[in-house]
Parts: C-alpha cells; structure tokens; sequence
C-alpha cells in the first residue's frame, strides 16, 4: 500500500513536470506594459482619417483604462465613425490584456524582424505636446496587397501608439493617418 502511494506521488510529480515544460515560455506582453503605468480611468483618443477612392472615413476611437493588476489591464474602446456625414457609434468593447503572453517561436519573430524595412527615433509633435518616439516601417504584402505601414510609438501615451500612417497601393489604393487627439489622465 505504502508503495503504491509513494509510485502514485512520483508518477503525479513526473505527469505535472511534464505538463510544466510543455508550456510554452511566457514574456512579458508589451500591449500590457504600454497600459501599465497609467492609472484607472486613464483614456486616450485617436483620430483617424482613411481615404479610399472618393470615399473619406473618419474614426475617432476612444480607449480607457477600466482596470489594472499584476495580471492584466482591462480596457474599454469606444469607436465614432464618420463617413460623407454619417456618424456611426459603434457599441463599446471591452478587452483584457494579460500581462505575460507566449514568447513568439523563432520563425515568427525572424519574420516580423524581416517585415521591418526601417526604425528609428523622432520627436512628434501634436498640438502642443511633443512625444519621443521609436517608430518602426513595415511593408508587407497582406492579401495580395502591398500594404506600408509606419507607426510612432510612445512610453508617454497609454497604449503607447502617438500617430500611424498606412498606404494601400493597387486598384483598391488607400491610405489611413492616424494620432493622438487627446489624453485624459486617470484620478
């Protein structure tokens, strides 16, 4: 009986052990940490403005932080959308953002560091605030479509995107610009 129980525990131990390693190895989620040092009921808005054709789309999306512990960041995003006059108030959307996702496998990050065709560091200023920032070029083709995609990032806004251009080329050409319009610091 004893040693049944004692094969028992060292099977259960070897099964959990074996469990454990398989997980794959968690970093921290870079979303999470551009939410992390703000407090609840911080909000940020972005406008947008996307031209495809003769057709003109303007958003303005709003986020706020509606929670923050160690394990995630909740966040509420509320979108207004303008087209040729027609606002659109799309319903409000809730999201959690963990603060540990899995590490990417060694192909996805060499792709995404491939994807990359520039980097660099600009001050970028919006009204009467001026941001540091590290801002990234991508092109890539999604779709069958060339898509250039450049995005300024900032430790200073909450969710750390301060302004993003992208351009479409083909025969559904388009092109998004996209920055901060206001922040409201939480209480």
């Amino acid at each position: 009986m004893q040693k049944s129980f004692v094969s028992c525990c060292a099977m259960t131990a070897a099964m959990f052990l074996a469990v454990s390693s398989a997980r794959a190895e968690q970093v921290a989620n870079p979303a999470y940490e551009a939410w992390s040092k703000f407090k609840v009921g911080t909000t940020v808005k972005l406008a947008s403005e996307t031209v495809a054709g003769t057709n003109t789309i303007k958003n303005t999306t709003t986020t706020k932080l509606l929670e923050i512990t160690p394990d995630k960041a909740v966040v509420e995003t509320t979108i207004s959308m303008n087209m040729s006059g027609r606002v659109m108030d799309m319903p409000p959307q809730k999201q959690d953002i963990k603060a540990q996702i899995e590490k990417p496998s060694a192909a996805t990050a060499a792709e995404a560091e491939k994807a990359k065709s520039a980097t660099g560091e600009e001050d970028v200023k919006i009204g009467d605030k001026t941001y540091k920032t590290k801002w990234t070029e991508v092109n890539i083709v999604h779709n069958g479509v060339m898509v250039h995609l450049r995005t300024w990032m900032s430790d200073q806004v909450p969710g750390g995107v301060v302004k993003m251009t992208s351009n479409t080329e083909g025969a559904n050409a388009s092109s998004t610009k996209a920055e901060v319009a206001e922040v409201i610091e939480g209480k």
